[in-house]
């Protein structure tokens, strides 16, 4: 019998971790899901191939891309005598709780996209999460199109000069084709993220790529300001993703959160989303993510 298996649901991928008698392990990593196609029934083949002819107490997923219909009752009813309760979240939440626990403040993930969610007396709020075309400030996908757009911006003499530029000629070749190369690849959302590896390592010696990463850093910070005055949190932060590997973003935030923020108190991340999820059954029924966790009982 296992008691608890949890999923942390992406497109690049599903993690999962078995709790069996107190003790937490990593399950398999399973190929992630297709945003195309209805969520619950990609998830319940994800479950049933981990269970393995198993039954499990609880199953506790945190998934990106939710929708109205998406319920924790009909994922039970997909899942059938497998499990015992179902706890279903946006990865928002997951991610607040793997880096925070069940406590009051706000959290930022930043990885292509970028989200907080604030947690108070007020209730929960997310700020930001609007997706590369509205919004993600200060995300994956916005540092590499600040920094393409000012390779661009030099071509042209509009902007002044990069090192970045050799980077995008390496790659790209021509730069007065780069744009339509860009809008023709499907995979251009990833392809654009990824500049944010180069804006990293050309910050310590490139202006432009000191500049987009401060305002990167700036535009996170702000989010999680926002959410922390939203819901009236303790000011408690933190945050997650691989965005704040570039060292400049990291700071930059810190100081522009304390800034708006002051006396807020930074706290590294204690897990990630999928131990995040692990926590989904167990939250008190007065915690403000409990009201933001669908749960259902299978009842016999």
């Amino acid at each position: 019998m296992i008691d608890v298996l949890a999923l942390d649901v992406g497109q690049t991928g599903v993690r999962s971790a078995l709790d069996s008698a107190g003790r937490t392990v990593d399950g398999p990593e399973l190929p992630g899901i297709v945003a195309s196609r209805p969520l619950l029934p990609q998830i319940a083949d994800r479950i049933t191939a981990v269970l393995d002819g198993r039954r499990v107490d609880a199953v506790a997923i945190g998934a990106s891309g939710l929708g109205a219909e998406d319920s924790a009752r009909t994922l039970a009813a997909l899942l059938g005598n497998k499990v015992g309760s179902v706890s279903i979240a946006h990865d928002s939440i997951t991610s607040y709780l793997g880096a925070l626990g069940d406590v009051s403040g706000a959290v930022v993930a930043a990885g292509t996209g970028a989200v907080t969610l604030a947690a108070g007396p007020d209730g929960v709020r997310r700020v930001d999460g609007w997706g590369h075309l509205l919004g993600d400030e200060g995300a994956g996908f916005w540092i590499g199109r600040e920094a393409l757009s000012a390779v661009l911006k030099a071509f042209d003499g509009r902007g002044p000069t990069t090192t970045l530029t050799e980077v995008a000629r390496a790659e790209f070749g021509d730069l007065a084709t780069l744009y339509l190369e860009v809008q023709s690849d499907p995979e251009r959302v990833s392809r654009v993220a990824a500049w944010g590896r180069h804006v990293a390592e050309h910050a310590g010696s490139d202006a432009v790529s000191a500049d987009i990463s401060r305002r990167a850093g700036a535009a996170l910070a702000a989010s999680v300001a926002a959410g922390l005055r939203g819901v009236g949190a303790d000011p408690v932060a933190s945050r997650v993703g691989n965005v704040f590997r570039n060292p400049l973003i990291a700071s930059s935030f810190a100081s522009e959160l304390t800034r708006l923020v002051p006396g807020v108190e930074l706290r590294e991340a204690i897990g990630n989303g999928l131990r995040g999820a692990t926590l989904l059954p167990g939250l008190a029924p007065g915690s403000p993510l409990a009201g933001v966790t669908d749960h259902y009982t299978v009842t016999a």
